[in-house]
């Protein structure tokens, strides 16, 4: 198959968010490309709203956001390609200062920067790890060869996450991304990880696998210190002196101090998330599930999407990224039943598209595409989403392991307590709601275009 060129929309979006000289960064996550502009006021949104291959333009988080849908990567290669930031942050030009940002904004940038290379890669060894658990249901040993290998696959990026971490927090920050990688390796050296170790007078055991934030703040507190040491040092030494005295000071400091005082700072997260649960279930599991999809809208469920993370990467599971997964069941549901009922062929066409992208996870299509401009039908996706919160909520149903979509159900099995039923349950009840509420409501004129 041909793969097609989007050298032509990539070149419409350029000149319409003021030209590649305008663009200080681009990055792109799961449907949208998110640019950080010198001046936001230069972007002609109009036109690129009406642009076709793009489905809408929104600033939110201090990012001027096109989204594009399933082609997004396609388009951000061209965009890159086109502009010459190839695939990397740009550095602002030294006469004109980047945009201020909030400090929301900013974390939210690095949580993306951070978290979005990887995200397809633990998606993948979340759905293997569930497979495994259905498979142990179905008779597979674990004790067999097959099991071990695969359960091997399924753990080793989890396991070694903080190496991956450290190299995109190196390269995000400026510094030597494989000294952050290298950063990453050393905090799960196993010799270090889970036993006594007597450093400065104090008695310290900590474990760092499979975390998130220690290799995180650890290199880019590292990071100024290595760009200092390779302006200041002889070019000839600088190479290989500069990472020897960065390993020096930052390992120590953080395997002693920084370390221990982000893994509390990640429990005191994951603790305060599951207060919520333990306040009452079911509400909270029907607040997200109604809400979800406006935090979509307006671009902010990216920061609670890194917020929950911690739940995961400290294998607790979390409520809320599972909620989201029926939540895109719901809206494929609602846009279904109207493309069904409907009689006019161009709907039809624009909408069936937009199902099979909720299906696996990917709604914005169907969201801006389809039910927001048709209000009703968006809140009732957003009803089938709380029902399902519900069922959620009821029966303590987590997210294990990053996915989206219906191949996210793997994810959804707690490997000590493997149970289908909730998760069948919460499915069937958030297409059911969705589709039953779409067929009452729905009026022909609805979808007139």
């Amino acid at each position: 198959m041909v793969k097609k060129n989007y050298d032509e929309l990539a070149r419409t979006i350029i000149e319409n968010v003021g030209g590649k000289e305008n663009i200080t960064q681009v990055q792109h996550c799961v449907t949208r490309l998110r640019f950080q502009l010198k001046d936001m006021d230069k972007p002609n949104t109009e036109v690129l709203n009406k642009t076709p291959g793009v489905i809408k333009v929104m600033v939110a988080s201090g990012q001027y956001q096109v989204v594009i849908g399933n082609a997004v990567s396609d388009v951000y290669e061209a965009v890159c390609r086109l502009t010459g930031l190839a695939q990397k942050p740009a550095v602002p030009a030294d006469d004109e200062p980047a945009e201020k940002k909030g400090v929301g904004a900013l974390i939210l940038e690095y949580m993306s920067a951070i978290i979005y290379p990887v995200l397809s890669l633990l998606t993948a060894a979340g759905i293997l790890k569930g497979l495994l658990v259905i498979a142990t249901m179905l008779g597979l040993s674990s004790e067999s060869g097959i099991y071990v290998l695969f359960n091997a696959i399924g753990d080793a990026l989890f396991y070694f996450l903080p190496v991956f971490l450290g190299f995109n927090t190196a390269k995000k920050s400026g510094m030597t991304p494989h000294l952050g990688m290298l950063i990453g390796a050393i905090l799960c050296y196993p010799a270090i990880n889970g036993v006594d170790l007597s450093l400065f007078g104090f008695n310290i055991n900590v474990t760092y696998t499979s975390t998130f934030l220690p290799v995180v703040l650890i290199v880019l507190l590292a990071t100024p210190l290595e760009k200092w040491l390779r302006k200041v040092l002889p070019n000839a030494i600088k190479n290989f002196i500069a990472p020897l005295i960065v390993l020096a000071i930052a390992i120590p400091i953080g395997y002693t101090i920084v370390g221990p005082a982000a893994n509390a700072l990640s429990n005191l997260i994951m603790e305060g998330i599951n207060a919520l649960y333990t306040v009452s279930p079911v509400l909270v599991g029907a607040l997200i599930g109604a809400f979800w999809q406006v935090l979509v809208v307006f671009g902010l469920h990216g920061m609670l999407i890194s917020v929950c993370m911690f739940n995961i990467f400290n294998g607790g599971g979390d409520m809320i990224l599972a909620i989201s997964i029926f939540i895109c069941f719901a809206q494929a549901a609602t846009v279904l039943a109207m493309a069904l009922r409907s009689k006019n062929r161009e709907f039809r066409q624009t909408a069936f598209p937009t199902v099979i992208s909720g299906i696996f996870g990917v709604t914005e299509p169907a969201i801006y595409g389809i039910t927001l401009p048709r209000i009703k039908y968006f809140v009732i996706s957003c009803i089938g989403g709380a029902a399902a919160g519900v069922v959620c909520g009821l029966f303590g149903v987590k997210k294990y392991a990053p996915g989206s979509g219906i191949f996210a159900i793997p994810t959804l099995i707690n490997t000590e307590n493997p149970q289908l039923f909730p998760l069948l349950l919460a499915a069937v009840v958030a297409v059911g709601v969705s589709f039953a509420l779409t067929c009452v409501l729905f009026r022909e004129k609805d979808v007139e275009m």
